[in-house]
């Protein structure tokens, strides 16, 4: 008697719907450029297209990294990655900031169970100014809490 018999190769599914080789070209080029802004740096900045000629799914990139600046249509031909958000590209834009952070050195215990400590870890208040040329200006403040949990150690009698 035979388990589990139906045939499936993940594989050959994949690469019938999914265009791996445009998703590892762009991967490849972000990890070796260090592009946090792409899917591997923090999850965005990308679109799947659907082709409806041959029903397979392809990965574009966008808003790719200021390294791949060009003027619109003045790219080299043989550049694969390209962005050319020219509304942006007349602006300066400056960002100010300042962060305080506050770690107590004593014991600072919230609960305690018989395995578990919850304490408090520091707290952290973040402000920054962010202008661009134009007239856009911001202010933001935020605050950071952090607590852990720490297994409570058992005493030797």
């Amino acid at each position: 008697m035979k388990l589990n018999t139906y045939s499936f190769n993940f594989n050959d599914e994949i690469q019938a719907k999914f265009d791996l080789n445009s998703f590892f070209k762009s991967l490849v080029v972000d990890v070796f450029t260090n592009n946090w802004d792409s899917y591997h740096g923090n999850g965005r900045n990308f679109y799947l297209y659907e082709n409806p000629k041959d029903n397979k799914f392809y990965w574009i990139p966008y808003q790719t990294a200021s390294m791949y600046f060009q003027k619109y249509g003045k790219a080299p031909k043989h550049q694969l990655f390209v962005t050319s958000d020219f509304d942006l590209s007349e602006f300066t834009a400056h960002k100010y900031g300042v962060a305080f952070k506050f770690k107590p050195v004593f014991d600072t215990r919230i609960f305690k169970s018989k395995k578990r400590t919850f304490n408090f870890d520091f707290v952290e208040l973040r402000s920054g100014i962010y202008d661009r040329s134009n007239g856009l200006q911001a202010f933001f403040v935020s605050i950071g809490l952090a607590f852990k949990f720490d297994s409570v150690e058992k005493s030797i009698k």
